[in-house]
């Protein structure tokens, strides 16, 4: 009987939140009413995580230079960060609810996904649009424009290798976007004026240092509460505490570093660090505007695999990516280096990155599949990844896509291979290592 009454209030309460949240969405697209009148090109986006939120806008910019764009995002609960449309400058971008969920007492009360609510959304954005455009704009969905504009950019060798290639195919637009990227100039993607200047004076107040210079630390940890999903818990990186070496080489070196991610910095290390590692609640900061701010304002960007690492490559911002997996993932700026996990075998043999380069670069669970184990960086490494790539971008300010006699010689599925990206010096040398 308990039960029963249970469910029953499970799906009254859901009812009501999908009742609330269609008719947010409709006071939504009213209040954007003149974007969707003055609109060229709409496109909406059902699905996907915080990275293709970054994207989907800034292709759309970056192809249509001069067009009036709206793109508009359908959102699940904590998922998206509704603050990302101040960033840009030459695109309206507009966050539709498809959940809603709200802390009460410690809890979380999260509404049941509802692909009827999800569907009837869609198709009353549609609608709405093709009612109030002006233009006889063109509406797609985000999978389309995909296809239409991305997939004819796709270079050719990389199109034909990758069809061959487990779970390759269907990332082939990706090196689109990133030559794209790499090939084009658009507004820097930054928060309004005076959002900044609030964050840069709480970075004041903690360090005072004259000259300092700006790094983003994006740690990935959230896999560990997803344990059932493999492509969150294969991505997940190092601990804090692996990166301490690396920062107290950063700080060394005149950078306040500014964390972000999944971990948020303990006071006996923020203390130690005297203000110069700072995350958003040692600063008193809007948490969403601080991580936008990191992802968009800072002078490197050092950052696992995770969406939060697209946005410093929209700005051309130089990365270096660390604890990257699966093997074929990249990103792209005028300069990024790329320390990937290892992997060992049953004898604790390191598996040479030639060798998962050739088989199965894209496969999530590809060490599940051949009974590897899968490891992240340890602090020695990190810090000799990090010290190299600061002194090389004292040296060098951008990367040569033709001088890279490594990275050339991979296969032309390879996603690195054809954009600026390398394998750090740090990463190569673990293999050395391993052969003597």
């Amino acid at each position: 009987m308990f039960t029963k009454i249970k469910l029953t209030a499970r799906h009254l309460l859901d009812v009501i939140a999908i009742t609330a949240m269609f008719i947010f969405s409709l006071l939504r697209l009213l209040c954007n009413i003149k974007s969707i009148h003055n609109a060229e090109l709409i496109v909406v986006m059902p699905e996907g995580g915080f990275g293709h939120t970054c994207i989907l806008p800034d292709a759309m910019r970056r192809l249509f230079k001069g067009k009036k764009l709206l793109c508009i995002c359908l959102s699940y609960y904590n998922r998206h960060n509704w603050k990302l449309p101040l960033i840009w400058k030459d695109i309206v971008q507009l966050f539709l609810p498809l959940q809603a969920g709200v802390s009460l007492f410690g809890h979380k009360f999260i509404s049941t996904k509802s692909p009827f609510y999800r569907n009837t959304l869609i198709l009353t954005v549609f609608k709405f649009a093709h009612i109030v455009n002006n233009h006889n704009a063109q509406i797609m969905l985000y999978e389309k424009f995909l296809a239409s504009y991305l997939m004819p950019l796709v270079p050719e060798g990389f199109r034909k290798s990758s069809s061959e290639v487990s779970n390759a195919a269907q990332h082939q637009w990706i090196v689109a976007y990133y030559k794209i990227v790499q090939g084009t100039d658009v507004p820097k993607a930054s928060l309004p004026h005076h959002i900044r200047e609030q964050i840069a004076q709480r970075l004041d107040c903690v360090c005072r240092l004259k000259g300092k210079k700006l790094c983003g630390l994006y740690l990935r940890q959230k896999g560990r509460s997803m344990m059932d999903n493999v492509t969150n818990t294969a991505r997940d990186g190092s601990a804090l505490e692996e990166y301490l070496p690396a920062v107290e080489f950063l700080i060394k070196n005149g950078y306040q570093v500014l964390l972000t991610g999944d971990v948020l910095c303990p006071e006996p290390i923020y203390r130690r660090f005297k203000g110069m590692l700072a995350d958003y609640k040692k600063l008193k900061c809007n948490e969403k505007y601080f991580n936008l701010f990191v992802c968009t304002e800072v002078d490197m960007f050092i950052g696992e695999n995770g969406g939060a690492i697209t946005l410093p490559a929209v700005n051309k911002t130089p990365i270096l990516c660390l604890n990257a997996y699966p093997y074929a993932f990249t990103t792209a700026s005028t300069f990024l280096w790329i320390y990937y996990k290892t992997l060992r075998d049953t004898s604790g043999d390191l598996i040479h990155y030639k060798d998962i380069f050739k088989d199965s670069p894209y496969l999530y669970d590809y060490h599940i599949q051949r009974n590897y184990t899968l490891h992240t960086i340890g602090g020695d490494d990190i810090l000799k990844a990090v010290r190299y790539f600061v002194e090389d971008i004292k040296n060098t300010p951008a990367l040569n896509i033709k001088d890279r006699p490594i990275e050339n010689t991979l296969p032309d599925y390879v996603f690195l291979k054809h954009v600026n990206a390398r394998l750090s010096p740090a990463f190569l040398e673990l293999f050395e290592k391993d052969s003597v």
